[in-house]
């Protein structure tokens, strides 16, 4: 009986720094939003998160623990690439710096904005690489 109120006990401390992170997570989601970014997935994600943690503090299963830890792992990802913006946001920005580098006839600078484009681009999903092709495309052919 020891063993096991020992083991409950662990777990409970678990769940518990779980709680605190997603709390820290909340105020960080908040702050965002406040300056005014997009935080709507986020948001998502934060409302499964307490449904998580009832499930697993009546069961106690550790894989209820992990189905915590993933989505507030997840979270954190989220909020990372708000905070920096995702991959598909500079590429969008270079790609609109590039187009007025070529409308000033600054040519140069407008191969080394393309140059990161095509850094980043292959970096992108298949769905993201097909939305911005026909950019990049166009940008390669003027800048030739």
């Amino acid at each position: 009986m020891l063993i096991k109120q020992k083991i409950d006990e662990e777990k409970e401390k678990k769940i518990d720094e779980l709680k605190d992170k997603f709390i820290e997570y909340q105020g960080i989601v908040s702050e965002l939003r406040k300056k005014g970014k997009d935080t709507s997935i986020a948001e998502l994600q934060l409302l499964d998160i307490p449904a998580k943690m009832k499930i697993a503090n009546i069961t106690q299963d550790e894989k209820d623990i992990e189905n915590i830890r993933s989505a507030i792992k997840q979270l954190k990802q989220e909020i990372s690439e708000i905070e920096s913006g995702s991959d598909f946001d500079r590429i969008h920005i270079l790609i609109l710096e590039t187009f007025e580098h070529l409308r000033k006839d600054e040519k140069e600078k407008a191969k080394e904005k393309y140059r990161e484009i095509m850094r980043i681009y292959r970096e992108l999903t298949k769905e993201l690489k097909q939305t911005v092709y026909s950019a990049c495309a166009e940008l390669n052919k003027r800048l030739q």
